[in-house]
């Protein structure tokens, strides 16, 4: 009987043993995992700077056309010297609303001279590759201090010659603005600095995009009083056409201190629903040049 129950107990003891343990049982469940779709990252279609600095483009010097290689070309025309280069104050923006993107560029050009002449232009996406638009001369040999793109305008920092500046001094600090009108650049706001003061066009009225009717409140004022004391003023329709001009007397204390203007001008007949632009500026009694220049775009109810 002992013998018995001793055995009992060792049969009980060995398949306890052989009993495994409730967690080395568990296997790990593996949920499914979803398909995992990467979009690539979106960018607008458009002109970008890789496809500029590998593109024919048309020399503003020569009026031919040039293959640039990593944004430069270096004529073997021994009779036809020429290097062209793409600064690199360069901006990939769209500058037509058109929701492509576009390339401001400042270009450098040097036809064998001392010379070295720095141009502004714009590239322009379309579906058959760019447009370029016509070059603006800066300045030979420009100190360029920034470009830079704002709702498809362009503002150009940069110090040029003065009149009286020799070619290797260029003393003159300058901010140009320029849009994109019918496909040409085209300057619509102008400050400089003379004789250490900067001659610029505060305007406070209308402000940009304004809607008009039949006349405009026109409100400003100038830090030194022009010639005369008159600026004059522009309306231009969106192919930029002059559709009239005129006078704007400013008040001022005493000739070349800060002035003032507040005046009502007549919006040009037969504009009615179509976008304007209203250009103010100090002209030069010298040659007729803007010394400094604003401007703002109308809608005419």
């Amino acid at each position: 009987m002992k013998k018995s129950f001793i055995l009992s107990v060792l049969v009980c003891l060995i398949l306890s043993a052989c009993v495994v343990p409730e967690t080395v049982m568990q296997t790990a469940t593996v949920e499914p995992t979803a398909a995992v779709t990467t979009q690539p990252s979106a960018t607008p279609a458009g002109l970008s700077l890789m496809v500029l600095q590998g593109a024919e483009i048309t020399s503003a010097l020569l009026k031919q056309p040039v293959q640039l290689t990593e944004g430069e070309f270096v004529s073997d025309d021994a009779n036809a010297p020429l290097t062209v280069e793409l600064l690199p104050q360069t901006v990939v923006a769209d500058l037509n609303g058109d929701g492509q993107t576009d390339v401001a560029a400042l270009i450098a050009e040097n036809g064998g001279g001392s010379g070295t002449f720095v141009y502004l232009e714009a590239f322009v996406a379309t579906a058959e590759g760019f447009t370029q638009s016509d070059p603006v001369l800066i300045d030979d040999r420009p100190q360029i201090q920034s470009l830079t793109v704002t709702e498809g305008k362009i503002t150009l920092k940069a110090v040029i010659h003065g009149e009286n500046d020799p070619m290797s001094s260029p003393s003159l600090p300058v901010q140009e603005t320029y849009s994109l009108v019918q496909g040409r650049l085209t300057l619509i706001g102008l400050s400089q600095t003379l004789a250490g003061t900067e001659r610029r066009i505060d305007l406070e009225l209308p402000t940009n995009g304004s809607q008009v009717d039949s006349s405009v409140a026109v409100k400003g004022s100038i830090p030194v009083s022009p010639f005369e004391n008159n600026l004059r003023y522009r309306f231009y329709d969106q192919n930029g056409e002059i559709l009239n001009e005129g006078p704007i007397t400013v008040q001022a204390g005493d000739v070349g201190q800060p002035g003032s203007f507040d005046v009502s001008l007549t919006v040009p007949a037969g504009a009615s629903g179509e976008r304007i632009r209203l250009e103010i500026a100090d002209i030069s009694a010298k040659d007729g040049s803007p010394i400094c220049l604003a401007s703002v775009d109308l809608l005419v109810k």
